[in-house]
């Protein structure tokens, strides 16, 4: 596979915040997708990062690949990654990250040998409360939210209604979308928190972004879904560890 990325700042981004909270990331490399998937070492989030052909200026592959590489071998190498272009190349046992600027530099990265065991895709469900917000406004509210505390809850309620919020002691934040170009469909109230550290650690590169999808659902893992251009398309996973408490309708 050979592919240039020219929205480099976003590439880095993208992967660098990732990186923040898994130890492997699992490459799927098809004509159609470059996909990178991962699970945090504590089973909490799962992450599916999905770049499509049009996201890359070229994008070619006469194969299918499947590997894994260690997290924290991107850690070392994103942040170096500045020029116009990012080149990705894949070889059999290693991938390759190369720029051209005033040197032509390049990184290879070997797979792990054995590969880790591959991870299942969550399952699929129907959420009782969807909200789509600019991806703007919730990394905004992210970041005033984890002034507050470490925990940020979801409510919903009918009609279609959204609050976000967090609390510690004395203090609290709470937000509610007012704006006509938020959406906000609610089939079933429901309430739900979970630690703001997973977010925090992906606002910068949702701020980046164009729209956030908000999925809240009754006993279901939190799912974000944060598009690019309809170029990238990133979904977080989060499950809970504390009890949902669905509202009476």
């Amino acid at each position: 596979m050979q592919a240039t990325v020219s929205d480099t700042a976003i590439f880095r981004a993208v992967l660098q915040c990732l990186t923040h909270f898994i130890k492997v990331a699992h490459f799927r490399i098809r004509k159609d997708i470059l996909e990178i998937r991962s699970v945090d070492p504590h089973g909490f989030c799962y992450a599916d990062i999905v770049f499509y052909p049009v996201f890359f200026k070229n994008y070619v592959t006469g194969k299918d690949w499947d590997f894994c590489i260690e997290a924290s071998r991107l850690v070392n190498v994103v942040p170096t990654l500045i020029a116009d272009e990012i080149r990705i190349r894949t070889y059999e046992g290693s991938i390759q990250f190369s720029t051209e600027a005033s040197w032509r530099s390049s990184f290879e990265i070997k797979w792990l040998q054995p590969e880790p065991g591959a991870i299942p895709k969550p399952n699929t469900f129907k959420y009782e409360s969807v909200a789509n917000l600019p991806a703007k406004e919730f990394a905004s509210i992210i970041q005033k939210a984890s002034t507050i505390s470490r925990e940020i809850s979801f409510i919903t309620s009918e009609p279609d209604q959204l609050v976000i919020s967090a609390s510690k002691r004395d203090y609290s934040f709470r937000a509610e979308p007012i704006s006509p170009d938020f959406q906000v469909v609610v089939k079933k109230a429901v309430t739900t928190s979970m630690p703001i550290d997973y977010l925090r650690s992906l606002r910068f590169f949702i701020n980046m972004c164009d729209s956030a999808k908000i999925n809240v659902g009754n006993e279901k893992p939190l799912k974000i879904d944060v598009s690019y251009q309809n170029k990238m398309l990133s979904s977080f996973s989060f499950s809970y560890r504390r009890k949902e408490q669905v509202q009476s309708t």
